[in-house]
């Protein structure tokens, strides 16, 4: 093992023990807001690495983004996310990503293509089916959003049939029915969240 290959090898690892950290305090406590302290640990030894230009499993530049969203440096996180996304295949999370954080910055014609690559991608796994169906929730409110109601209900749909399990396309799919005045479809969505509700209450 070279001196550079260790100095790799370290800062990457230390990094990924911090990142590990706070992914599971964030879990264990249910927090809301990230601790600073662990992201600033595991942010500034990725950056020992990126500094020499090593960054290359896709997985550390997603975290790297993440990390980088924890401090709002908006645009470092793009810039990480943007490279992921070189490969068309590989980095669905990083469009959906790069979509929520567009739509965030009311750069909606950037989040629709973002939104939209994930939708007419092929899922492998149920994260993409999720991710899918979350990009098809979020195209459906700025159908809305349009006044556009005939195309979000197609996409509404769609979303729910994407992934099944997707609570917020349920919900966004009875707010649909009600404001239109579909009472009967309504219920039936509503009952499907209430189902949903359960399950995850068990």
């Amino acid at each position: 093992l070279s001196i550079h290959s260790a100095f790799v090898q370290y800062h990457t690892q230390i990094g990924q023990h911090w990142y590990e950290k706070l992914s599971s305090n964030l879990d264990e406590e249910e927090a809301i807001t990230p601790n600073k302290e662990m992201a600033t640990k595991a942010l500034n030894h990725f950056e020992q690495v990126a500094a020499i230009g090593l960054i290359e499993p896709d997985f550390l530049k997603m975290q790297m983004a993440s990390l980088y969203l924890v401090f709002d440096r908006t645009e470092d996180a793009r810039n990480q996310l943007e490279r992921l996304t070189e490969d068309p295949r590989a980095n669905l999370k990083a469009h959906y990503r790069l979509a929520i954080l567009e739509s965030k910055e009311n750069n909606l014609e950037a989040a629709s293509t973002h939104f939209n690559q994930v939708i007419e991608a092929e899922p492998t796994d149920p994260e993409e089916y999720f991710m899918k169906s979350a990009s098809l929730v979020r195209m459906a409110e700025l159908a809305q959003n349009k006044n556009d109601e005939k195309r979000a209900v197609t996409l509404l749909i769609a979303a729910t049939e994407a992934y099944n399990q997707n609570m917020e396309a349920w919900v966004a799919l009875a707010s649909h029915y009600v404001r239109t005045n579909d009472s009967e479809r309504a219920i039936k969505s509503l009952e499907k969240v209430l189902a949903l509700d359960a399950e995850s209450a068990l």
